[in-house]
């Protein structure tokens, strides 16, 4: 029900688009002054998770019943809200940074990925 409605609205709560980054060091034989020796993890709520993992099923039940309309008007709308005001910040050890915007990019090693992927390549294309 909840989920629902976050569709049907478009809309995202704060808790849900906001993400903690946390700078792991590439390599611990280069200078750890280097911000280019660093990856930026981005650690999600759970209830973000969850919420990616009804996406997910929704896109492979409607992609297999033929309803492209569904994904793209519902799931475009609420992706393309939650990818345009998601809001990170940088937790180093047990200080927090102040918190930024993060309008561009997709999220790496999330069960979406390769869907958003695939769908830009596809407006791309044609």
């Amino acid at each position: 029900m909840c989920f629902t409605s976050l569709f049907v609205h478009g809309i995202l709560p704060e808790s849900m688009i906001s993400v903690v980054l946390v700078p792991i060091v590439k390599n611990k034989n280069a200078s750890i002054c280097s911000k280019s020796n660093y990856r930026p993890i981005a650690l999600a709520s759970m209830v973000s998770k969850v919420f990616i993992l009804y996406i997910y099923i929704y896109i492979y039940i409607y992609i297999y019943i033929y309803i492209y309309i569904y994904i793209y008007i519902y799931i475009g709308r609420i992706l393309i809200f939650w990818y345009t005001t998601q809001k990170m910040y940088v937790r180093w050890k047990n200080i927090m940074s102040k918190i930024f915007s993060v309008t561009k990019g997709v999220r790496q090693g999330g069960i979406l990925s390769h869907f958003v992927l695939f769908t830009w390549m596809i407006s791309v294309t044609n």
